[in-house]
């Protein structure tokens, strides 16, 4: 994730039959959400991939193309 001084904001759940993990980054206007009808751990792992390709470099400057 990113390292800079920027406030954000997550949260992980789960019971035993789903999974949910959502972050959000209020400065850049971005926000993930994941949500698995399976207990497992890897939304939270999904979710911090997902949110450090929108803070990519490569990817903001394909934003504009896609």
């Amino acid at each position: 994730m990113n390292k800079s001084k920027e406030t954000v904001i997550f949260y992980a759940g789960e019971n035993p039959s789903f999974t949910s993990y959502f972050i959000l980054q209020p400065d850049q206007q971005l926000g993930v959400a994941i949500l698995a009808n399976m207990n497992t751990s890897y939304t939270t792992s999904i979710g911090q991939g997902v949110m450090d390709l929108c803070c990519s470099f490569i990817f903001v400057w394909l934003l504009p193309f896609l």
